[in-house]
């Protein structure tokens, strides 16, 4: 837990080159790519879809997205709010985290490319800078004087932790986790690996809104899920690097692995290596086929899903020690990550 929190600290504080691992389709169910362009697993907990949220469905059930609880004007004075840019329709909350640029949730956005953001009695239009589906993260540019800055020092958070995400009409909703290293997945069936997964559904909380732990720091990003799959959270220092990403060089920069691989179902618990790239990152550390993954950087690894949510803390060029059990003996691989989006030129 303590060297998790170190590297998310370590994570949120690097703003140029700061990226998030990111994991492509695999031909066969269940495996996950490190080397390609989208996420799959077969650990999907929530489906992630784009919203159009009114208040004109009076029927709605009380914890649908689409539920009245997102009337103009009963947000709290210091809540950013995302609207439709021709209409009142409620889109996502939102934070600033630099400048007069804020984060949201990507998903709940939809394909807006200019929307409506407020907060108290001020208004400005906005504009979407860019969105990393790997993440769900989307950045707006403000056109006005945006307030301020949160604080966005990353924490981590564990399974038990309990969370606090304040709902626009002013009450609070109290989660607790139930899995910090989750998966969930797109409108396309196409997952997010490492997401927090939160008790209950999304139900009242309104994607895009932050999330703190009880000493009141920031600990994540809630996420677009559908009202029958469980609410989602992206972690803070992952956010808030692909936003830096984005913001600084258009996209988010993610590293790179370079293996195959799926949870390995027999002792020990890990992530199964199924292939390895040639000439990649994991391939020159010295990890094999057939090796299970079971810690980064001190970091235990049970599953695929862990091991992406743990790789998400690094950037390409950072040296990262992978410890595999390999015929019943631990070895020590030495492996310096390299970009998605190089291996890919």
């Amino acid at each position: 837990m303590e060297a998790r929190q170190a590297a998310a600290r370590r994570r949120a504080r690097r703003r140029n080159r700061a990226g998030a691992s990111l994991v492509g389709a695999a031909a066969a169910a269940g495996l996950v790519w490190l080397a390609a362009a989208g996420p799959t697993s077969v650990g999907v907990t929530a489906d992630v879809v784009p919203l159009s949220i009114d208040n004109s469905d009076a029927d709605a059930p009380s914890t649908s997205l689409v539920a009245g609880l997102f009337a103009l004007g009963d947000a709290p004075a210091h809540m950013i709010l995302v609207r439709s840019s021709d209409s009142a329709e409620m889109l996502a909350s939102g934070m600033v985290v630099r400048d007069s640029y804020l984060i949201t949730s990507g998903q709940a956005i939809g394909g807006a490319t200019e929307v409506l953001v407020s907060w108290g009695s001020q208004s400005s239009t906005g504009v979407l800078i860019g969105h990393d589906e790997a993440t769900d993260i989307a950045v707006i540019r403000i056109s006005a004087d945006p307030p301020s800055e949160i604080d966005t020092d990353g924490q981590a958070v564990d399974s038990g932790d309990v969370i606090t995400i304040e709902l626009t009409g002013g009450a609070k909703s109290k989660r607790t986790v139930i899995n910090g290293m989750s998966s969930t997945a797109l409108e396309d069936g196409a997952p997010i690996v490492g997401v927090i997964e939160l008790d209950g559904r999304i139900g009242e909380i309104t994607p895009g809104s932050p999330a703190y732990d009880e000493s009141g720091a920031l600990v994540g990003v809630t996420s677009a899920t559908m009202d029958s799959a469980p609410a989602a959270m992206v972690p803070i220092a992952v956010a808030r690097a692909v936003a830096d990403d984005i913001i600084d060089g258009g996209e988010a920069n993610h590293p790179r692995l370079g293996v195959r691989a799926r949870t390995n179902d027999d002792d020990p618990s890990g992530s199964l290596i199924l292939a390895v790239t040639v000439d990649g990152p994991a391939s020159a550390g010295g990890v094999e086929i057939g090796d299970v993954i079971v810690a980064i950087d001190e970091t235990p690894i049970d599953s695929v899903d862990a091991m992406v949510a743990t790789l998400r803390l690094f950037e390409p060029g950072d040296a990262i020690t992978v410890i595999v059990e390999r015929d019943g003996a631990g070895v020590l691989c030495a492996v310096s990550l390299d970009s998605v989006a190089d291996a890919a030129a």
